[in-house]
């Protein structure tokens, strides 16, 4: 039986289920791999635990995938080709890069356990999706100033720095409502347990009352982004 590709058939799609049960394709594959990342982990995936999560035979997998690598890559096809980049325009360089973290922020949002996918130790092809993404990217960067050489630097600074704060967004989003806009670095009560420290320059941080939402991290975190873009163009 022939595999069909990751990237969604916009003309011809095959139902999600036939009879009850999931109709197997290699984009239901891919999700179900990031399904069962999310809840049991990298070192959970194989071949029987994704069959069961599918509620088909492992036997019935081998028709569309190789083996659990080639499952891994099925989710990684997934995420990649769901990257939508807004328009980027260098005179107005700075805004176009908030508005790209933002769509990278919401990607990973979507795709929350895709940076797992790295534990899983498969090494993944690139979607052509992704592909012409990075090209507009370095195109975006070359034109607002950035050289060739570091071109390929800013974007992947650019990509990880969002990465690692989208694992801040899933800190906060485990914290209780009432602390989820306002946290401290650390809580009063425990600077406190603690009088035979000096803890003065935290004191004074602590009394301060610092906007540590979630929503002040991020934007701080774009803001840096920007400052180091632009030096990376001047330099």
């Amino acid at each position: 039986m022939l595999k069909s590709t990751c990237v969604k058939n916009k003309t011809r799609r095959r139902p999600e289920y036939r009879s009850g049960r999931p109709t197997l394709t290699r984009e239901a594959i891919g999700r179900a791999v990031l399904d069962l990342v999310a809840d049991s982990g990298p070192a959970a995936l194989n071949m029987r635990a994704l069959a069961a999560r599918l509620g088909v035979t492992a036997r019935a997998l081998y028709n569309y995938v190789d083996d659990r690598d080639d499952a891994v890559r099925c989710a990684a096809m997934l995420v990649q080709a769901e990257l939508h980049l807004p328009p980027l325009d260098p005179p107005r360089w700075r805004d176009s890069v908030r508005e790209l973290c933002g769509a990278l922020r919401a990607w990973y949002a979507r795709f929350p356990n895709s940076l797992r996918l790295i534990d899983a130790g498969v090494q993944a092809s690139a979607h052509p999706h992704m592909l012409a993404n990075n090209e507009q990217i370095f195109a975006f960067y070359r034109a607002i100033g950035i050289s060739p050489a570091k071109a390929g630097l800013a974007w992947a600074v650019t990509i990880t720095t969002i990465a690692g704060h989208s694992e801040i967004d899933a800190w906060y989003g485990r914290l209780p409502d009432t602390e989820a806009e306002e946290w401290a670095p650390t809580p009063r009560g425990q600077l406190d347990a603690h009088p035979e420290l000096d803890l003065a320059h935290t004191f004074a941080v602590h009394a301060a009352g610092p906007d540590l939402g979630r929503e002040a991290v991020y934007e701080s975190t774009v803001d840096m982004l920007i400052l180091w873009l632009d030096a990376l163009r001047n330099s």
